[in-house]
């Protein structure tokens, strides 16, 4: 085996045919059994070694897929084993959660076992209600224990099977209660199914709406931002060329607290321009519904980000 495995680290390229052949070739001293032939029987062996490479090599790749397909099978069987196992704790979950249904959930302190086990008249019906209870903990909640004793049914003395009663299964689910310190909590939605009325799934509906289209609106906005103002040397050089053009213009309008953006015209330019400096422009907003004109330092606002070309 120590040879084998020197021959994989020494030739990790090889097939394991030509491994277990090296192997084979120098634990059996075959070197030196062919050298005590005679030239005939040494050619003889040869040739018949050749003979049945084919035959060697086939029966080589018939075990290496017999082996795979070996190997495959015990994969599956696995697999559908912790399939299978997986199916069944489901079941026995489905199960246990029926059943503490019916038990009207399940009993977090002493006075909820007490009051728990006060609808049931027979000391059988109590054990049944209580198993299904310390099940419910170690299968469902998968809850702590002082001992593995306290989630089963009963004990084994003298070879005999013994039952707990409904006292000593009431005292292992008080301490199992305890130790995993249950708390009463505010449900919490974490990614779960939240029920409201159509009233409300309307109103947000709404809301998811207005926010995606404001979304929307103000990437739009970017865009056209980072557009215009990669024509602002242009107007600088030729304030002319913004006369006449429509506009989106970030202002504040009077009484307002907030700045908005307002459609308007770009009139002309205003009367006090002065060389070097960036014009003001005399701007008419479509809100207006008089003949109010404004004036305006729109190359500076465009700059800032505050102007849109619309055409």
């Amino acid at each position: 085996m120590a040879s084998l495995i020197y021959s994989y680290i020494s030739k990790p390229a090889a097939r394991l045919i030509s491994h277990e052949a090296l192997v084979m070739w120098t634990n059996n001293k075959t070197t030196a059994w062919l050298n005590s032939l005679s030239p005939a029987e040494k050619e003889k062996c040869m040739a018949a070694a050749r003979a049945n490479t084919s035959a060697i090599l086939a029966r080589y790749k018939e075990r290496k897929k017999k082996i795979f397909e070996q190997r495959k099978e015990k994969l599956l069987e696995k697999q559908r084993a912790k399939e299978e196992a997986e199916r069944k704790l489901r079941q026995q979950k489905l199960n246990l959660v029926n059943s503490m249904a019916k038990l009207g959930g399940p009993w977090k302190s002493e006075k909820e076992i007490k009051d728990g086990l006060t609808k049931f008249a027979s000391e059988k019906e109590k054990q049944k209600a209580l198993v299904v209870q310390l099940q419910f903990q170690k299968v469902v909640l998968q809850a702590k224990a002082p001992t593995k004793k306290h989630f089963q049914q009963g004990t084994t003395v003298s070879g005999k099977r013994i039952l707990f009663s409904a006292e000593q299964l009431s005292k292992h689910l008080l301490e199992i209660v305890n130790l995993n310190s249950y708390q009463e909590a505010e449900p919490e939605n974490e990614g779960g199914l939240t029920y409201q009325s159509v009233d409300d799934r309307a109103q947000t509906l709404s809301q998811e709406k207005a926010k995606l289209a404001k979304k929307l609106r103000d990437s739009r906005r970017k865009i056209l931002i980072s557009r215009s103002k990669k024509l602002l040397p242009l107007f600088r050089e030729t304030p002319l060329l913004l006369v006449g053009k429509r506009v989106m213009h970030n202002c504040i309008e009077n009484g307002s607290e907030m700045a908005e953006w307002f459609n308007a015209t770009v009139m002309r330019l205003a009367d006090n321009v002065s060389v070097g400096a960036d014009p003001e422009f005399i701007i008419k907003y479509d809100i207006d519904d008089d003949d109010d004109e404004w004036t305006m330092p729109l190359p500076k606002d465009l700059d800032k980000g505050d102007l849109i070309l619309l055409n």
